[in-house]
């Protein structure tokens, strides 16, 4: 009898064997409790975006464009939360930008390229604009108040109902299963990106773990397509290293089944392999629409060369330029896994005390990256218990082995990481959110250490040697006083030591701020602030860690709370013993962190109209045959996608642009892999090829010179939001030169580039054009490059239409010269010359690379020609076909699926005498 309730009290969920492979069955719920769980899961996420549902305000940071020219003329002011920066600089405007033009067309085709930041690039080919999502389309037919909210919501919930229908799976009881569902839910990687497309991705974790076990239990054709449809929806959510992480870690549920937990049932678990590769195969199909694209952008974009040279200077063990062990390296990538008890340990971003210079102080992660791992103090204590006394569990040793090597990859362990770095996908992903995978083990185990402790309490005397409760209230109490002691005498010794350290930042600041001077002067770069900026955010970064320190009180308070409740039941309180207090707390602890680290921002600030700078800018930018860009912290670059307005930067361009920005633009000692959201020396000559005119930068910014004349405001006008500068030598975005001349590569065609506005010019190139072969896969003959204009006149060049996707321009008098826009070149883009003249028509006419990133075709001798340029790439076309294949294949399985219920339900005829007859 004592074995019997010892393993009664040990929680062993009941199973059966399925197909040879062991399958959890969770306690039997009824609906009513069913529909309960449910409807508590949909409030919670509710709660966990309040800021979003006040009225007049949108859940997203675009308060955070108010520190930067021309929203504000204020660098002191402090957004909500610094550290979403992302959100109104990318995800936002690429959403307004889809969402207006889909609108103002009047169908559902989405916008294949974007105009507006680069010199053009492809638009939903960029991995991230996620519009064939399925929560994007609330943004088309909602305003932004209601939209970012309830796709937010819906998508917590949907995170929160996996993990607790996968909870069910491994058997825990319903309290337990409604913890891990909120501590998932509402996890560190899910708040932190909420309304980034990482999260898109995410919440499909644990219903990917749940179908491919189920698959691996027993592989049937609806299991099948379930898989694959929500593969296919992952595919499309827009953050492609979620998507390899998130298969990643499918990949090794099963290998973990095939190789160990059931290595006694080999046959059975391989049997389902077939299944699992039909699903993701059908999956990537049904996203063809999303990846195809993707995939020809991932081979031109300046992206993965960035990822290439990260890999090329790889460093297994971190070393400094002298060859030492970098140890401040490795403890700042080691300190992430701190965020899964503290996520406060590096400051809190909605304190508006500049999480960017916190960061640089403390050497450890931002919190982005620190909280990822993060599901609730009690929750990683309870996942603790289940680990101690569950461990010999099949399901145990299954999360406890994803946990601890998620983790560890994420923190570059050495060796492992090593074997990372060459393995296909991870290689070039930023695996430090691979904490998503242990913040949702850590949740499952955390509700097997609920059930684990509920029992252990309700037995009591019962169980003779039952001393866990005991153990556990010690291990809480004396942590609880740990946390207390850390955060009073941090506290104190900063308080103490104030004076100290802000002197000691002043040195420091004044030591940079002399070398920054000196630097700007030899080099003709503005410093950003003046000193006394940096001084405040001396005073800023004290202030919060003395608040760091502080919220270490919140550890302290629930593990003496947990201590408490154990404290109580030992002196007789049974409701001590009851599920409900520790879900509480745990639900305190994760609603504390979530709800304010999303705030809501008035709508008046998303994307706000009547900015008077902006209203010049699309005034002079109107004809256009000009861009305009920001100096740094300006007007950032792709902020420029909602206002329609072409800025010659971007956060990530198409490759061979890049490297032209880099070559032109940055230093030596430049980083070549920075987001190209800096313009210096916006002297050189070499800028006016890329048609920027226009230099908007803050008004407490220096001047950028010669040959630059400010246009706004007008003189003797107050400067409120910004002054903008015009360089009137700046080419149109279309001229004509007379011939071209032939490189060998395109690093040649940069040289040429970079020194044309010597004293001694290599060519003009108002007269002649530079191209490479290096990207052009049809090299045509020698006579295609002899073409030269006829005569010297200059011809008349006009935009008839100027579209994203088609520009079409009307030249006369071409004289058989050369036509350069002063747009991207890039795979996809077909030209179309029609001589009005003789009424001819080259419908494919051969475009190549001017410059080395600009489009250049040669024209006819006609008085009147027409040159269309069209955006129409076959991978769009591809991606469509395939798409269509998986959703064919989907709907086949699903049919299937359908008529094997209906077969199976339906009771045979019995059979006649006769075989082969029935009655």
């Amino acid at each position: 009898m004592l074995n019997d309730l010892q393993n009664a009290l040990s929680q062993r969920s009941p199973h059966i064997s399925e197909n040879g492979t062991t399958r959890y069955i969770a306690p039997p719920m009824n609906r009513r409790a069913l529909l309960l769980s449910v409807l508590f899961l949909l409030v919670l996420a509710c709660v966990a975006v309040a800021p979003g549902w006040l009225p007049g305000r949108m859940l997203g940071t675009s308060d955070s464009l108010l520190q930067f020219a021309p929203w504000s003329a204020n660098p002191e002011y402090h957004p909500s939360n610094e550290l979403l920066l992302d959100q109104p600089t990318q995800f936002l405007p690429w959403t307004y930008y889809a969402t207006n033009r889909m609108k103002q067309a009047g169908h559902w085709v989405p916008p294949l390229w974007n105009p507006y930041a680069g010199c053009g690039q492809p638009f939903i080919a960029n991995g991230q604009s996620a519009i064939f999502f399925p929560t994007f389309y609330l943004h088309l037919f909602l305003p932004p108040g209601w939209s970012w909210t309830i796709s937010a919501a819906l998508r917590l919930f949907w995170a929160g109902v996996g993990a607790w229908l996968l909870a069910g799976f491994y058997g825990l009881r319903p309290s337990s299963r409604l913890l891990v569902g909120s501590a998932f839910m509402l996890c560190g990687f899910n708040i932190v990106w909420l309304n980034h497309p990482h999260s898109n991705v995410s919440i499909f974790l644990p219903w990917t773990i749940l179908l491919v076990e189920r698959i691996i239990c027993r592989p049937t054709i609806g299991r099948t397509a379930a898989l694959a449809g929500i593969v296919g929806v992952q595919f499309l959510g827009g953050h492609p290293a979620t998507n390899i992480h998130l298969l990643f870690v499918c990949g090794l549920v099963y290998l973990a089944r095939l190789l160990w937990l059931d290595r006694g049932r080999f046959t059975g678990v391989l049997r389902s392999a077939p299944s699992l590769i039909m699903s993701v195969a059908i999956g990537f199909a049904i996203a063809g629409v999303q990846w195809i694209p993707l995939l020809e952008y991932v081979h031109n974009s300046g992206a993965s060369e960035v990822r290439n040279a990260t890999l090329g200077q790889h460093q297994t063990i971190p070393r400094t330029p002298d060859g030492k062990i970098d140890f401040a390296e490795i403890i700042g990538t080691w300190g992430e896994l701190l965020g899964i008890v503290y996520p406060y340990a590096n400051g809190y971003p909605p304190d508006g005390q500049t999480p960017f210079n916190i960061r640089a102080a403390t050497k450890l992660p931002d919190t982005n990256e620190l909280a990822l791992g993060w599901c609730g103090l009690l929750t990683f204590m309870l996942a603790a218990v289940a680990v101690a006394l569950r461990r010999r569990e099949a399901q145990t040793k299954l999360m406890v082995f994803l946990a601890l090597l998620c983790a560890a990859i994420a923190v570059k362990f050495p060796g492992l990481e090593f074997v990372v770095r060459h393995l296909p996908g991870l290689s070039v992903a930023q695996n430090g959110r691979l904490l998503l995978t242990t913040a949702l083990m850590l949740s499952l185990l955390g509700g097997m250490g609920l059930d684990t402790l509920i029992d252990r309490l309700r037995a009591g005397a019962s169980l003779p040697d039952n001393q866990v409760p005991r153990v556990f209230e010690r291990w809480l109490k004396w942590l609880a006083i740990v946390a207390l002691v850390a955060s009073i005498f941090a506290t104190g010794a900063l308080t103490l030591l104030k004076d100290r350290m802000i002197h000691h930042a002043h040195e420091v600041i004044d030591n940079a701020q002399t070398q920054t001077e000196a630097y700007d002067q030899a080099k003709g770069k503005s410093h950003e602030y003046p000193v006394d900026h940096w001084y405040a955010q001396a005073e800023m970064i004290h202030t919060e860690l003395v608040r760091t320190a502080l919220r270490l009180l919140i550890p302290a308070a629930l593990l003496g709370a947990g201590a408490a409740l154990l404290r109580a039941h030992r002196r007789g309180h049974f409701w001590a013993a009851s599920p409900i207090p520790w879900v509480g707390l745990i639900l305190l602890d994760l609603l504390a962190f979530a709800v304010p680290y999303n705030p809501a921002s008035p709508l008046s600030s998303y994307f706000a109209k009547d900015i008077p700078a902006i209203d010049f800018l699309r005034a002079r930018l109107a004809g256009g045959n000009a861009r305009f860009a920001g100096t740094y912290r300006s007007f950032i670059p792709e902020t420029s996608t909602a206002y329609h307005l072409p800025d010659v930067r971007s956060y990530d361009a198409v490759a061979q642009y890049r490297r032209w920005l880099w070559k032109m633009s940055l230093d030596p000692g430049d980083r070549p892999d920075e987001y190209l959201s800096k313009i210096f020396h916006p002297q050189l000559v070499s800028w006016q090829l890329l048609s920027l005119r226009y230099l908007l930068i803050a008004p407490g910014q220096l001047d950028p010179g010669e040959p630059w004349k400010q246009v706004y405001p007008s003189p003797g006008q107050l400067v409120t939001d910004a002054r903008i500068f015009e360089n009137p030598n700046a080419f149109h975005r279309a001229w004509i030169v007379r011939s071209v001349r032939k490189l060998d590569s395109v690093d040649d065609v940069y040289k040429q580039v970079a020194t044309f506005d010597t004293v001694t010019p290599s060519f003009d190139p108002k007269v002649e054009s530079l191209v490479d072969t290096d990207g052009i896969s049809e090299t045509p003959g020698p006579e295609f490059w002899r073409q030269i204009a006829t005569t010297e006149a200059r011809p008349q060049v006009q935009f008839v239409e100027d579209e994203p996707e088609r520009v079409r321009l009307h030249i006369v008098d071409s004289n058989g010269g050369w036509l350069i826009l002063a747009d991207n070149y890039f795979p996809g883009w077909h030209a179309s010359i029609h001589d009005l003249e003789h009424d001819v028509n080259d419908s494919n006419a051969f475009i190549v690379p001017a410059f080395g990133t600009l489009r250049a075709v040669h024209l006819p001798t006609s008085h009147n020609v027409d040159v269309t340029f069209t955006y129409e790439p076959r991978s769009w076309r591809i991606g469509i076909g395939m798409s269509a294949i998986g959703l064919a294949s989907l709907l086949l399985l699903l049919i299937a699926s359908a008529c094997i219920k209906m077969l199976s339900a339906t009771p045979l005829p019995r059979a006649s005498a006769r075989p082969g007859h029935y009655r």
